[in-house]
């Protein structure tokens, strides 16, 4: 019965699998007893991924030698591998194993793992920084539909702060994306930022989505180190509650960690061991990974297009303080649901007008997340997710940026230039200059670095710097800072022309 089931899966997860199953492949093939069968999946596999029967051969071999003589095998403690689906405790409060096998499916309890290759045990669970599921509870909740998560989750949230709707289904579809961060569908997780007075609920609401997020950390303070670990050895979500956050970061030269974990396969490079010498001396760390952060002064402009920011009002009401425990339940429920469904492929969403670059690789994540949780709120998150979408490009407008792509387009409808003209530079400058305050002007140096940076082509002609006015770059510019693009159909000058 069990051969049959083997079987069955090896079907279909051969003709889906990719390199990266191989090994699960082949340790599934190495219990099949039947050895015709067992040397038809080994002609099968060799086909699809193009490896020799002999290679093949020899993994079966060296898995058999692996079972058969344990005493050389020295077990990884690890928090990661795949099938792997959380971390949890037991009746006894020993951390134990949740696996789904990708071949096989299900969900099981296992003390250590093995994947062919590697044999895995848990961490101990004093060297754990957050509160373990209980293994039976994850259990009890995966052998039934859970239609409720949704909803219980948003009043979950509601009884620590006060949320407009839109913005609790933001926090609760970021809480369920964190469940599925390592899905083969999901590229980038968006940075939840609490922007607020102090007391508002910040602290509070970071909190609680941490202590209901998949290993929610919450850090007072902030160490390079700690980041890393959390991030390389955990997979953990993180929230950040300083005060002037972007200066705390900048000051402990975490900026590239926190900039970077936004985005699946972000790495950072840290020298461990200078005396070693080139190639030697240094590591790769994960950086990816869910992210809340409070504070109470601005946040970095270039952090801030890797966030969806949640502005806090102040409500009177009397709320609850988050503590571990109270976020205890919904954990269970969540990693239940994602046993169920990290290995589902992700709804597609339709590009959303107004989601546009980088707000709209963060902002689809979280609509895919709600298609497949509950469709109803969809429409909620969107509406929510393009009010904010309005006010990013309001903040851009009224930018350093979009001051000088407003002043480019008011020189080329003076000057009756609609595509392929040139505009002086330095008319632009002096434009721009007359817009500070008396005793502070920016160079043309400066100047012509900026329009580089803002990809704006420049021309020299007699010693004279020129801007190239593309019609169709500065249109696109123009949707992007929602500057009014105004119809310039008049005829070119020919002074403007090379």
């Amino acid at each position: 019965m069990e051969e049959s089931k083997n079987q069955q899966s090896l079907d279909g997860f051969i003709s889906k699998g990719s390199p990266s199953t191989l090994p699960l492949i082949i340790q599934t093939i190495a219990t099949l007893e039947d050895p015709l069968l067992k040397e038809g999946y080994v002609s099968a596999v060799a086909k699809k991924f193009r490896v020799s029967k002999k290679s093949i051969s020899q993994m079966l071999q060296a898995m058999s030698n692996q079972q058969t003589d344990d005493s050389d095998v020295k077990a990884i403690v690890s928090a990661n591998f795949e099938g792997l689906i959380d971390l949890t405790s037991d009746n006894q409060g020993n951390a134990v194993f949740l696996v789904s096998p990708p071949l096989i499916g299900g969900l099981e309890q296992h003390y250590s793992w093995s994947d062919g290759i590697n044999d895995f045990v848990p961490p101990s669970i004093d060297k754990i920084p957050f509160l373990l599921p209980r293994a039976q509870e994850v259990l009890n909740h995966y052998s039934h539909d859970d239609k409720e998560l949704m909803p219980d989750l948003l009043k979950y949230l509601l009884r620590f702060c006060y949320l407009r709707d839109g913005q609790a289904i933001i926090v609760a579809s970021a809480i369920f994306a964190s469940y599925l961060q390592d899905h083969t569908d999901i590229h980038y997780l968006p940075i939840i930022s609490l922007v607020a007075e102090p007391a508002h609920g910040k602290s509070r609401l970071g909190k609680a989505a941490a202590y209901a997020s998949y290993r929610g950390v919450v850090l007072n303070g902030i160490r390079e180190a700690h980041i890393i670990r959390l991030a390389e050895d955990y997979a953990a979500s993180i929230f950040i509650d300083l005060r002037s956050a972007w200066k705390k970061i900048a000051a402990e030269k975490c900026e590239d960690l926190i900039l970077g974990r936004y985005e699946k396969g972000h790495q950072v490079m840290r020298v461990i061991s200078p005396e070693k010498g080139a190639f030697a001396d240094s590591r790769f760390f994960k950086a990816y990974g869910t992210t809340y952060i409070a504070s109470n002064e601005p946040l970095d402009r270039i952090l801030e297009t890797r966030c969806i920011p949640i502005f806090m009002e102040h409500h009177p009401n009397e709320f609850e303080n988050p503590t571990e425990q109270h976020g205890l339940e919904m954990r269970e429920r969540l990693v239940a649901w994602r046993a169920k469904n990290l290995y589902k492929s992700l709804p597609t969403v339709d590009q959303v007008e107004g989601l546009q670059g980088r707000f709209w690789d963060i902002s689809s994540t979280l609509l895919k997340i709600c298609t497949m949780v509950n469709p109803d709120y969809y429409e909620m998150l969107k509406s929510e997710l393009i009010r904010i979408g309005v006010e990013k490009v309001e903040l851009k407008r009224s930018s350093w940026e979009g001051t000088i792509i407003q002043n480019i387009m008011n020189l080329a409808v003076s000057s009756n230039i609609s595509n392929n003209g040139l505009v002086q530079m330095n008319v632009l400058l002096t434009n721009l200059n007359k817009m500070l305050p008396n005793g502070r002007n920016i160079s043309s140096q400066y100047l012509g670095l900026k329009l580089k940076g803002m990809g704006i082509k420049t021309k020299h002609i007699k010693g004279h710097s020129n801007i190239v006015i593309d019609r169709v770059q500065i249109d696109q510019l123009c949707q992007q800072y929602g500057i009014k693009t105004p119809d310039v159909t008049g005829p070119v000058k020919d002074s403007n022309l090379d």
